[in-house]
């Protein structure tokens, strides 16, 4: 009996702190435990983080050396106006992709001085535009020579300073001379839009148009400031594909570059060829500078479907270092189920406005809803129109040759006034 007691005594000083759970609440338990781990371990990260940048700001910044480097930045675009930061003072009102790239390298100590920095970048996106293959170049400094290879986390201490929405995807070396601008050899955009009620394989044969050199002022907004000397530019490809699933479809175009607001242009005149208000041999016509010297009015299409995908360069010396981790693509990841999420609520009130019907809207009999057009412009821009007028038949702008010969004339003169009121002084 004393041998009975003592035996079951052992088995219960045996019996471990989980023995009394089921399998299922182990594993609720094992995933709490992981879940807790995950979070530790970015804490962790943060704080390497920031005990680098605490170091580094210690440092005399004249006595470190710089490099020159090429950064692949990836943004979505709609909370920003537009890539590039012309004025810093109005960063706070006026957000830009570039201003919080300077506020970070600048936080982190690895540039001096944004305007000293031999800053360039690929291609300018306006504002609401996302981008994917954004790539800039610029000087940073280097580690010390006792850290490893000699080189900072660029990319572990950039990304952990920049919002949620920019990122930093990877970084290369480049040679001193590199320039983000002029030694891109193409740059490839997509545009996003839904397939309703549009003919893609109109929009298809007016994009082949496209291809080629040709003078495209009729496809871009006039900018007097630039004082370009001609309008050319070479399309290297073009398509519209059609998704499988989500009825959207996009736009692909590569070319070696591009005017401003060209590809949005481009864009608009093919979602009025694919709503059937324009032939697809519009793009012939516009493109004819001969017999269309100066462009019809039409309107711009939305920069929120629009994305640089691509940059291409000669790659002969670029090593680009990206995070092993893929601690970028889950960042992304969670971004994405949010907006996905969202997507899905919006959904749920279309179908639930689907299900009220409709009302008409009578006058003497009339529905007078029935006689307005709605044109689609991209994104969630759109335009109504009682009556739509086809293109040929609208008001042109000058021919901008004219018009550059009266902003230089209006410009130096204005220039000749300003020397004489100072010289009054």
């Amino acid at each position: 009996m004393l041998r009975n007691f003592l035996s079951s005594v052992f088995r219960q000083q045996k019996r471990g702190p989980y023995d009394h759970l089921s399998q299922k609440e182990i594993k609720l338990q094992i995933a709490e435990l992981e879940a807790v781990s995950r979070r530790l371990k970015k804490q962790n990260e943060v704080r390497k983080t920031m005990k680098t940048i605490r170091h580094e700001s210690k440092l005399n910044f004249n006595q470190q050396q710089e490099q020159r480097i090429a950064m692949q930045v990836a943004y979505l675009g709609w909370n920003y106006y537009g890539f590039t930061s012309s004025n810093t003072e109005n960063e706070d009102k006026l957000p830009t992709i570039e201003g919080h790239l300077m506020k970070a390298l600048l936080q982190a100590k690895l540039i001096q001085d944004p305007t000293m920095c031999g800053f360039s970048l690929s291609g300018r996106t306006d504002r609401r535009v996302s981008g994917v293959g954004q790539v800039v170049g610029l000087n940073v400094r280097c580690g010390s020579q006792e850290r490893k290879k000699g080189q900072l986390p660029y990319l572990r201490i950039l990304n952990s300073i920049l919002p949620p929405d920019i990122r930093v995807l990877a970084w290369t070396h480049v040679s001193p001379h590199f320039d983000a601008r002029f030694d891109c050899l193409s740059r490839t955009y997509h545009y996003y839009f839904p397939t309703q009620d549009l003919c893609i394989e109109s929009m298809k044969k007016a994009a082949t148009y496209l291809l080629g050199d040709h003078d495209f002022r009729n496809f871009c907004k006039f900018n007097p400031s630039k004082n370009l000397s001609h309008y050319r530019r070479t399309i290297l490809s073009v398509d519209v594909s059609v998704f499988s699933q989500g009825g959207f479809a996009r736009l692909e175009i590569k070319g070696t570059a591009f005017l401003w607001h060209q590809v949005r242009y481009i864009a608009s005149i093919l979602l009025l060829v694919g709503q059937r208000l324009e032939k697809p041999e519009i793009v012939q016509w516009l493109l004819d500078v001969d017999k269309v010297p100066g462009k019809p009015e039409y309107p711009l299409a939305s920069g929120l479907p629009l994305l640089l995908y691509d940059c291409e360069y000669n790659q002969n010396g670029f090593d680009w270092h990206r995070e092993p981790t893929g601690r970028t693509k889950e960042h992304f990841q969670l971004l994405w189920n949010e907006q996905m999420t969202k997507a899905l609520l919006y959904q749920s009130f279309v179908n639930a406005s689907t299900n009220f019907g409709s009302y008409n809207i009578h006058d003497d009999g009339e529905n007078r809803m029935s006689k307005v057009k709605r044109i689609q412009l991209g994104g969630s821009k759109e335009i109504w129109t009682t009556q739509y007028k086809p293109l040929m038949d609208r008001k042109r702008d000058e021919p901008y040759m004219l018009k550059q010969q009266k902003y230089n004339a209006l410009h130096n003169k204005t220039q000749k006034e300003l020397i004489k009121e100072s010289s009054r002084c």
